[in-house]
């Protein structure tokens, strides 16, 4: 799932504000850059008296479309905790750059807690001094703020004006009332949903948000829930405020492997739903290590019949030995339109497997009805992959990708904005068809071992 985050939130003229702005807190040395790729320059030009403000600008001319690095400034929470921040800027644009945007993060301690970006409303490329803004409620328990201006992909883009407001919330703000949940919701569904065209805007729209200017809040969320059943996608679903850390603090489960013989092993790929870069390097270097140790089978078993999805891109990440340097699929919109082709980017810090001789191995897939979202993303990535073949019963249809929106209130909307193509073009967006149709799960794998005994016998 690509994450994007709802900004939209209307603030009211009578709070007080307490301005945190970034010329008291920006210097040069105040700014630090995230670039995990390594291949972004960060330049902070501080406010000067022929300059009315400080310009921070990130540049790259290699970055790939996943690629992305953040200027980050960080300010303590104490005495802010309960209050509303409200990050406003204004960024330009070369012509190459269409990935920039604000960002607030909070944590507690080591745990980030809170976070909103403005990622559902990019600025243009060639664009100049496009205001921006963002909020987030700050927790009672949160302990540090950190804000900033990001760049995701090529090109170059440049923040001024850049300040964070910090603002008492009362009971007049309508930041997190159910209306203005219903509404950004709607926005979101209306401009990026595959199946947006399945619901009459024009009677529903009017409708809904009726319904919310009086419902509670697990009203609204409940009235969601049935919108998105109506887009039809089998996909699109939203987590409310309360149920958010159950969702994305559940412990990852690691790739495990085992021998099917002397010479031909299993990978057992379970489904990761984690964002942090502890998890997913974690995933990625528990098949790199078994891959290591495996001594030297001659064929492999890829076993996804239980993954159910998440985050797909540590997946890929792991399986890279196997998929190599190419592009393995797309991401298709509503208009036809392709994104930058999927590639599997291991953690730079991890060791691969040195083995040239698994890009060629062969490799059995083994597919499933709870083979689903990133999990189907993970098997297409093979589809054209040579000496490769598909075993088991097909998937559960959400070969898709859900892209994640921050509600007002906390809460997230997954929805899904595109359908997954293979390396060749193939558009899927439904279940994915193995070469081999097999009910039972032993037998599945019976039947892939016997397969591979043919693929690698002298």
């Amino acid at each position: 799932m690509v994450s994007i985050a709802r900004s939209t939130i209307t603030l009211l003229s009578v709070l007080t504000a307490i301005s945190v702005c970034s010329t008291a807190y920006a210097d040069t040395d105040g700014w630090r850059k995230f670039d995990p790729a390594n291949c972004f320059t960060l330049h902070v030009a501080p406010a000067s008296p022929s300059t009315s403000d400080t310009a921070i600008t990130l540049e790259s001319t290699q970055a790939t479309a996943h690629q992305f690095a953040a200027a980050t400034h960080t300010i303590p929470a104490k005495g802010f905790q309960g209050k509303l921040a409200l990050l406003k800027g204004k960024i330009t644009t070369d012509s190459a750059a269409t990935g920039a945007i604000l960002w607030i993060s909070v944590k507690s301690g080591a745990k980030q807690v809170g976070f909103s970006n403005t990622e559902s409303n990019p600025v243009p490329e060639n664009s100049q001094n496009i205001p921006r803004e963002t909020t987030l409620s700050i927790p009672t328990d949160a302990t540090e703020i950190n804000y900033g201006f990001a760049l995701k992909g090529a090109g170059k883009a440049t923040v001024t004006a850049l300040s964070i407001n910090i603002q008492a919330q009362t009971q007049a703000v309508g930041a997190t009332s159910p209306l203005s949940v219903m509404q950004a919701a709607i926005t979101d569904i209306e401009t990026y949903s595959y199946n947006a065209d399945r619901i009459d805007w024009s009677t529903q729209k009017p409708a809904l948000l009726s319904f919310a200017q009086t419902a509670s809040q697990q009203d609204v969320y409940q009235k969601l829930q049935i919108v998105l059943k109506r887009l039809g996608d089998h996909h699109s679903f939203i987590i409310p405020p309360w149920k958010i850390t159950e969702f994305f603090n559940k412990p990852p489960i690691l790739p495990t492997l085992t021998a099917c013989s002397a010479d031909i092993q299993c990978i057992t790929l379970p489904s990761f739903s984690s964002d942090q870069a502890q998890s997913k390097s974690a995933y990625q270097k528990a098949v790199f290590d078994a891959l290591q140790s495996s001594g030297s089978p001659k064929g492999w078993i890829i076993d996804l019949r239980q993954n159910k999805g998440g985050n797909m891109w540590p997946m890929l990440a792991s399986l890279k030995p196997f998929l190599g340097d190419g592009v393995l699929g797309y991401f298709v919109n509503n208009k036809g339109e392709k994104s930058a082709g999927w590639k599997a980017q291991p953690d730079k810090a991890l060791s691969l497997p040195t083995d040239q001789s698994l890009l060629t191995a062969p490799v059995a897939v083994l597919i499933g009805s709870q083979t689903a979202s990133s999990g189907e993303a993970v098997a297409i990535a093979f589809k054209g992959r040579p000496n490769t073949r598909f075993f088991g019963t097909a998937t559960a249809g959400h070969a898709s990708a859900n892209r994640t929106f921050f509600l007002p209130d906390g809460g997230r909307m997954m929805l899904t904005a595109s359908i997954d193509a293979d390396r060749t073009g193939k558009l899927y967006g439904h279940d994915v068809i193995p070469d081999e149709t097999i009910q039972n799960d032993e037998a599945t794998l019976t039947a892939a071992t016997n397969w591979m005994k043919h693929q690698i016998s002298p």
